[in-house]
């Protein structure tokens, strides 16, 4: 008990002070793998990951709204030298690209069973945060600006089996 104790507060140090993004691993984020479901304004968001492997994680999003697929998001988080970036491009339902929704985010903050991302782009900072809720839950948090201000989309997620329609 004292041994799981000591690791997982060393892990807390590592991870919250003194790592560099540099230092930071995608295996760290293995608490994002699976299938989750939430809900954002009226839209049913189905996210999955796989679980890290080989430096790289890859992830997909469907929104659903009226019953209908609105967008498909694909994600890549790879480590770089730069330190682990996120790379997310969006299309329509049509799997047309949307136009300046290539997104690139560093993971800058990193603490047991949370991750930070923020934007390197041209566009206005973002801030990308996923969080372990408990056993069966993960948090999504969105800040960004629109319309020259500020707004943050809080994403609570559950995990789901694979469904499908048949």
């Amino acid at each position: 008990m004292f041994g799981l104790i000591f690791k997982s507060a060393a892990a807390i140090l590592t991870l919250a002070g003194g790592a560099s993004h540099r230092d930071f691993k995608v295996a760290d984020l293995a608490f994002m793998a699976g299938s989750w479901e939430g809900k954002l304004q009226g839209a049913t968001l189905e996210e999955t990951w796989l679980a890290p492997k080989a430096g790289s994680l890859l992830g997909m999003m469907r929104e659903d709204l009226d019953g209908k697929t609105a967008i498909r998001e694909f994600e890549v988080i790879e480590e770089t030298p730069e330190g682990v970036m996120m790379t997310i491009k969006h299309f329509n339902a049509k799997m047309e690209e949307l136009p300046g929704r290539m997104l690139s985010r560093k993971l800058v903050t990193l603490k047991v069973d949370e991750a930070t991302f923020e934007s390197t782009g041209p566009e206005p900072k973002q801030k990308l945060t996923y969080r372990k809720n408990g056993k069966d839950g993960l948090f999504a948090s969105i800040e960004l600006t629109r319309n020259g201000q500020p707004v943050r989309l809080d994403i609570p997620m559950t995990r789901v089996g694979l469904k499908a329609d048949h």
